[in-house]
């Protein structure tokens, strides 16, 4: 491998990368799915094998430096989005709560019974899965940590744990520490 003057990124053998020179961009390929990384045009890109070569345009300062620096981090984490999957878990505490799918396998749309006099629905990304083994648990499962985690925490909003009782969703990391009651 000729990069030892370069920054270089291994990349696994079930992903596919192209590079389309003329638009400076990398193309990823893994299970069906396709993301494409336009990169600054600081930075100069070469394909060798399986790694990425990334070198800097002939002005070398920290500033176009960390630019490269920044396209390694987007390239490793656009190869950990393809290739891992996240999990978050979710608590709905309180009688009467639940969670309810549409009925079908692949479900887009969740209904959610959280103590008010109506009920929420809330569209599901097609790229989450959403895994629901009782009525008052929940496992959001995706490619993308942020997009999972964007889910959670807009589930988590939708009725936060009560400060007296614990009512509500709560992350399985999550301790809800209560407040005391009235004394008599």
């Amino acid at each position: 491998m000729n990069c030892s003057k370069f920054i270089a990124v291994k990349i696994p053998e079930i992903i596919k990368v192209y590079l389309l020179k003329k638009d400076n961009v990398l193309v990823f390929f893994c299970n069906n799915k396709t993301i494409g990384l336009k990169i600054n045009t600081f930075v100069f890109l070469s394909k060798q094998n399986n790694f990425v070569c990334l070198m800097l345009n002939k002005n070398l300062n920290f500033k176009n430096f960390s630019k490269v620096i920044l396209t390694k981090t987007l390239i490793l984490s656009i190869l950990k989005s393809l290739v891992q999957k996240y999990t978050k878990k979710l608590n709905l505490t309180g009688v009467g709560f639940k969670v309810v799918s549409a009925g079908q396998k692949n479900f887009s749309i969740l209904t959610l019974k959280l103590g008010y006099s109506h009920l929420f629905f809330v569209k599901i990304p097609k790229d989450i899965d959403i895994v629901i083994p009782k009525l008052n648990k929940l496992f959001i499962i995706g490619n993308s940590f942020r997009k999972v985690l964007l889910l959670a925490s807009f589930l988590k909003s939708l009725k936060l744990p009560d400060s007296y009782k614990g009512k509500g969703f709560s992350f399985d990391t999550d301790s809800v520490i209560l407040k005391p009651g009235k004394k008599v």
